[in-house]
């Protein structure tokens, strides 16, 4: 579904045209009034990009929308270089996750509602609705270790593949795949959201490293609270919406699991003094 989009203040904003009236109300519709909006700061662990909440009113009456604003500063020609002498594609504005939302959204792919982005000087912002009601999938799937949740667990993990393969099959990759940033809303019968796009690569046809990527990275955390029948039932279902042959699905899973398990290694010398923090195996991927 394409969403259509208003364009304000001289191009410095761009707004879902569903919500531009709502911007209004709440004297948000310019660029520089949006970067400076009153938020309770929620998670702000780089100095060039953090996330804050705040909720707009609406009219007659209506309770206000939870919303999350995040800010984007420029990132050091220091931590720039670095990236590019490791091969490593990074993107440093919010306008490159508003365009990641509106292509999930075009392929109905479940993510944040956008509603605004804008620059303000070298800085630039991105504005979404609150997605509410929700599990993060690390947390729903510890939950669920008893047999009797065997055909929910079955179902959560179809769905999670489903919206993997079709993601890769569309040349989208998250870079971030990591079961934290996939948040199950249990009275949509457990539709996996994904969020946090700001790192999301588009190609015409996503190449193999990209989707082993995301793949490692949603199996090393997801390593400590999954089973061999939910994997075998993964690899499944997202050969099937990625549109791959079991040959390549076999050569994926081979080098996924390599992947993972180098991942996991760091993970462990890192933490190899730390008592509180567990070692990470990784399973083994059989692919007949």
């Amino acid at each position: 579904m394409d969403i259509k989009v208003k364009t304000r203040d001289h191009g410095r904003l761009v707004v879902n045209a569903e919500y531009a009236s709502l911007l209004s109300l709440n004297k948000l519709d310019t660029a520089d009034l949006l970067w400076q909006a009153e938020t309770e700061s929620i998670k702000e662990i780089l100095k060039e990009r953090g996330t804050g909440r705040l909720f707009l009113n609406q009219e007659h009456g209506v309770p206000p929308l939870e919303c999350y604003l995040k800010r984007y500063r420029p990132v050091p020609l220091k931590e720039k270089l670095k990236n590019w002498s490791c091969g490593k594609r990074a993107y440093f504005d919010a306008f490159h996750e508003w365009k990641a939302i509106l292509a999930f959204h075009k392929y109905e792919l479940p993510t944040m509602v956008p509603i605004a982005v804008a620059k303000h000087g070298h800085n630039s912002c991105l504005l979404t609705l609150g997605i509410t009601d929700y599990i993060r999938a690390s947390e729903l799937f510890p939950s669920l270790s008893s047999p009797r949740h065997g055909d929910l667990r079955k179902t959560i993990v179809e769905k999670i593949a489903k919206l993997a393969g079709t993601m890769h099959r569309l040349g989208l990759a998250h870079q971030d795949f990591y079961l934290v940033h996939l948040f199950i809303r249990k009275n949509e019968n457990y539709k996996p959201y994904i969020i946090d796009l700001q790192r999301v690569i588009m190609q015409r046809r996503l190449a193999m490293r990209w989707r082993v990527k995301d793949l490692a990275q949603l199996l090393f955390s997801a390593a400590p609270v999954i089973t061999k029948q939910d994997i075998d039932t993964f690899c499944n279902s997202y050969m099937k919406a990625a549109g791959i042959s079991r040959q390549l699905g076999c050569k994926l899973a081979r080098a996924v699991s390599r992947k993972a398990g180098r991942m996991a290694a760091r993970h462990n010398r890192k933490n190899k003094k730390n008592a509180c923090d567990s070692q990470i195996a990784i399973p083994d991927i059989k692919c007949a």
